[in-house]
């Protein structure tokens, strides 16, 4: 219960954690759940699923569980070794292809940590930390030929030091704008402002989840601290990915058409309705009041006010507390 409760604080930036507090009720969110079982697994405490802490939500529950647990067969076991070999795409990956973008290397996201003022951080040991991250994370080492994954040995990324200089917004489109799908890089690092690390990723490597974690793996190895054992290769995940459906679409569709039953079939969207649009346009000030006092109602994002907003929304139009969004 110790170290849930130390984990606990340490994801929710919290000094106080009680064994029967509610994680969800805490503030935290599906985002910091993988948190905390990243770091459950990391601590060699149990490989649990999401799924197993919905259902025991507080430390006490949670330590009870991980006390009696035995493994599902559906826990996907890290390969430890080095992938070499070329393997196959998601769904949501081969979506991005079938755009045909007219500049699908520049699509990515960036993050920046913040090293401690005054740092005496070396270039080498920058350097060192981003290649140990490549190889604890296969996807990293990653490009993309034929629409297909290919794992290289090392991953051609060195921290781009630009201290001295200055990062403005033109140079910093430019670096975002120089990543290659096929020939690589797929992502950056670049020191820049004295003490900020600014990670830049193309989407097809990186998801909202992902970089959380790639940001704590890249503290403790700055920090001098080990990784411990590799987590589940993207390969591994893709290879789960397409036979889960195999396995479970059977036992789970009656679920999902349940699902359904008893919603107006004529809120649907179908292939001949007209698509309705409405647009609403918030001021500045608004917008902003938004943005800043989002976090404060139980550690939301603005996509989570958004969403609930839309929620109430639709159950005024439609009068009914059931509405499908698609």
């Amino acid at each position: 219960e110790f170290k849930l409760c130390k984990i606990w604080a340490e994801v929710l930036g919290t000094e106080e954690v009680s064994i029967t507090d509610n994680f969800f009720h805490a503030g935290g969110d599906s985002i910091s759940c993988l948190q905390v079982l990243y770091k459950i697994r990391n601590a060699g405490l149990a490989q649990l699923r999401a799924m197993d802490f919905y259902k025991n939500p507080t430390v006490m529950t949670l330590a009870q569980l991980i006390e009696t647990h035995t493994e599902s067969e559906d826990v996907v076991k890290a390969d430890q070794g080095q992938i070499t070999k070329s393997f196959g795409t998601l769904t949501i990956q081969d979506e991005f292809f079938r755009a045909n973008m007219q500049k699908p290397n520049h699509y990515n996201q960036a993050f920046t940590i913040k090293l401690p003022e005054n740092h005496n951080i070396s270039s080498e040991k920058l350097n060192d930390a981003v290649k140990k991250l490549a190889h604890h994370h296969d996807i990293l080492r990653c490009v993309y030929k034929d629409k297909l994954h290919h794992c290289c040995d090392e991953a051609p990324v060195e921290v781009l030091n630009l201290q001295g200089l200055v990062a403005d917004e033109a140079l910093l489109t430019k670096l975002q704008a120089s990543l290659n799908i096929e020939k690589g890089p797929l992502w950056r690092v670049v020191l820049h402002s004295e003490n900020k690390l600014c990670f830049i990723f193309h989407h097809l490597v990186i998801d909202v989840v992902s970089w959380r974690i790639l940001a704590e793996d890249m503290r403790s190895l700055l920090n001098g601290r080990s990784l411990g054992s590799k987590t589940c290769s993207y390969k591994q995940w893709v290879e789960h990915v397409k036979t889960y459906a195999e396995k479970h679409g059977k036992a789970q569709a009656p679920f999902w058409t349940k699902m359904l039953n008893g919603i107006d079939q004529s809120l649907l969207p179908s292939a001949t309705s007209a698509p309705v649009e409405s647009k609403l346009e918030i001021d500045a000030d608004l917008t902003s009041r938004m943005l800043s006092d989002a976090s404060k109602a139980y550690n939301t994002e603005v996509n989570d006010i958004l969403l609930a907003a839309l929620g109430r929304a639709l159950s005024i139009t439609t009068g009914s507390k059931v509405n499908t969004v698609s």
